[in-house]
């Protein structure tokens, strides 16, 4: 535990030291972004093909194969959603919204089905899958929302971490019934309601403050209900994006993806829920973008 909370600070001010170098040096933001993103994919794409090992050995060229075409797959979401700004009206940025919500829907409603059914395992194309387009996508679209809007990036941040602590603590103290018991045995009906209904609370408290206090409006909803509502559904994407990595981990007999982050596990053991978040978060600003977009049509 203590290793855990030393991991986490050290963790916390890495991504604070990126964000205020965001901010001072504007003109690189978009660089550094696509360096930590590419670094990112690089690690997180190891940490799979080190799981994968641990059955079949995989070639250099693949390995190689695979990288580049995440690399490619990031580069070009991240250019065409940061510089998506909703205010676009032509046939082809239609076509392109449409395509874009499409790829984003079958991606949400396939990783979905891989928790609900026990039937559903991981195999190598699977894998290719997840790292190719879930780790890629799931990384531009943390990025790209942050490039939009940089408060967002603590959002994000914050619900992650909240929910999985107050769901992990009240399932601790509380929790009685198992859910999933197939995916991830510690988790319970009692932690992830209460996780849930907590983070959504502690959230929105601090929404309010820094609203009310500050006159800081950092989330693009500006009604206080719609704003609980939309965080209480966020919550439930970030533990679903938990219960994604945890069967994969199931399927492969591992405890962590990784022990790069001491504490923590492996990269995708402590981002998993960033990724998954962020990939639902960019599809509700699309979605979002091409109802303006039809409004103007």
């Amino acid at each position: 535990m203590k290793q855990r909370i030393i991991t986490g600070i050290f963790l916390f001010l890495f991504l604070f030291l990126f964000f205020i170098l965001q901010l001072n040096f504007l003109e690189y933001r978009f660089d550094l972004s696509i360096l930590l993103g590419f670094f990112f994919i690089v690690l997180a794409s190891q940490e799979m093909f080190n799981m994968i090992e641990q059955k079949k050995k995989i070639k250099f060229n693949y390995k190689i194969f695979i990288l580049i075409s995440s690399v490619i797959v990031f580069l070009f979401s991240l250019l065409q959603w940061s510089s998506d700004d909703g205010n676009n009206n032509n046939l082809e940025n239609g076509i392109i919204q449409y395509l874009s919500i499409f790829v984003l829907f079958v991606i949400l409603i396939l990783l979905i089905f891989f928790v609900i059914f026990d039937s559903i395992i991981v195999k190598d194309l699977e894998i290719n899958f997840i790292i190719i387009f879930y780790i890629s996508i799931g990384t531009s679209s943390f990025f790209s929302i942050f490039l939009k809007n940089p408060l967002f990036f603590w959002y994000i941040i914050l619900i992650t971490v909240l929910t999985d602590s107050f769901s992990f603590l009240t399932g601790f103290l509380f929790g009685k019934k198992k859910i999933f018991p197939n995916i991830s045995p510690n988790k319970t009906l009692e932690g992830y309601i209460y996780g849930n209904i907590l983070s959504t609370f502690i959230i929105f408290l601090i929404y309010y403050s820094i609203n009310r206090f500050l006159n800081i409006n950092f989330f693009p909803i500006q009604n206080p209900f719609i704003f609980i509502i939309v965080t209480f559904f966020n919550s439930i994407i970030v533990q679903t994006g938990d219960l994604i990595n945890s069967k994969i981990k199931r399927n492969y007999n591992i405890k962590d993806f990784g022990k790069l982050l001491p504490g923590h596990g492996g990269l995708l053991d402590r981002f998993d829920s960033v990724l998954f978040l962020s990939l639902f978060i960019n599809f509700i600003f699309k979605f979002q973008n091409l109802i303006i977009n039809l409004k103007i049509l």
